[in-house]
């Protein structure tokens, strides 16, 4: 049996390599916790109280918790069709990225030592056959902070029917809104990879001996 080959570890690369991930990181964390004031005080305005009182009963609230509200209070309200989509791709793209968020600052960010991507995962909760590797090439942060201008863009559209006297720019809203989003979650990675393999390629994997 052949020995397995080591591929070595190019220790400039992987130092330029950790650079740009920790600049990227700083500033997707620096734009993350904007989007948590977003949600904070729009969630102040839902309830009807002050920004001097939210800070006081609603400080602290995850933004599980938040959006959890925000849901419940706007399902009350009764938005219009429009608006509960647009509030729905929002905090469900809010959510996602919480996770992913919650992810790095916990369990860190990982480098293999070779031109591959660094990637993060819940790595300490052994046993979970459910654990998500958030692969972060370098575009990864500027991404995820272009995908948390977007999906502030349809939270504030949803909400214009129930405080429709804070919230302006709708220009901006409208050139967020028509971007795609550009963050690639793993299984909109694997989807690619599927696309990219040919009907031949797939037949000739299923009829190879394991």
């Amino acid at each position: 049996m052949s020995e397995r080959k080591v591929r070595p570890i190019n220790m400039k690369r992987l130092a330029v390599q950790r650079n740009e991930h920790y600049e990227g990181l700083g500033r997707f964390i620096d734009r993350y916790s904007h989007t948590e004031g977003f949600i904070a005080i729009h969630l102040w305005m839902l309830c009807g109280i002050s920004m001097d009182i939210g800070y006081v009963v609603l400080a602290g609230e995850s933004i599980d918790s938040a959006v959890g509200y925000i849901r419940a209070i706007c399902k009350r309200k009764k938005l219009s069709p429009e608006a509960e989509k647009h509030l729905s791709i929002g905090l469900d793209k809010l959510q996602k990225i919480n996770v992913l968020r919650n992810t790095l600052i916990h369990y860190g960010s990982l480098f293999n030592g070779h031109d591959d991507p660094a990637t993060t995962t819940s790595w300490l909760k052994s046993d979970n056959p459910n654990r998500v590797v958030y692969k972060l090439p370098p575009d990864s942060f500027f991404n995820l902070c272009q995908d948390l201008d977007k999906l502030e863009a349809h939270i504030s559209v949803a909400l214009l029917e129930v405080i429709p006297s804070h919230i302006t720019g709708g220009d901006l809203f409208d050139s967020h809104l028509q971007r795609a989003w550009l963050y690639k979650f793993p299984e909109q990675q694997k989807k690619d990879r599927s696309r990219r393999i040919s009907p031949a390629q797939r037949r000739q994997r299923k009829s190879s001996p394991d």
